[in-house]
């Protein structure tokens, strides 16, 4: 974009735009058109601008477009094999939480302009638990769509 070769791209996460390329949301060298998620983003350059899903025409092109949002929503999870005792299971999720909101993580995670974004193993299983439920006919209406054979 920089060289004049495009003049617009799509699927930027707001904190790694903020990470390489800050100048341009300061200097507003670009314009954000529409935000792809399931929920608005909450950085201020954001204010204002449309979520696409909230354009959604009908319930069938919403539940697409949660297929397709879902993956940013869960961030980076963290797994474990099934099977884990669900007091120990328990306590990881609450030291990962914790680990998480530590003012030493959050400082080093600043210097390095990057913003932690905890998201709970109990909101990754109600996502994945709703993306499942899709019916199928929804499912192979995106397939249709996204060109996927």
């Amino acid at each position: 974009m920089e060289q004049g070769e495009a003049e617009g791209r799509c699927g930027v996460t707001m904190p790694g735009l903020r990470n390489t390329r800050p100048q341009w949301i300061a200097e507003k060298k670009i314009n954000f058109i529409v935000q792809t998620g399931l929920t608005p983003g909450t950085d201020e350059a954001l204010k204002g601008v449309p979520d696409l899903i909230d354009m959604a025409r009908n319930e069938q092109d919403r539940q697409m477009m949660e297929i397709l949002f879902a993956n940013g929503e869960i961030q980076i999870p963290v797994f474990t094999p099934p099977g884990v005792p669900p007091g120990r299971l328990a306590a990881l999720r609450e030291a990962f939480k914790r680990t998480m909101a530590g003012p030493a993580l959050l400082e080093e995670a600043r210097k390095q302009r990057m913003e932690p974004q905890f998201v709970s193993g109990q909101e990754v299983e109600t996502l994945i638990a709703k993306v499942y439920a899709t019916p199928p006919s929804v499912v192979s209406a995106l397939i249709a769509a996204v060109g996927e054979k």
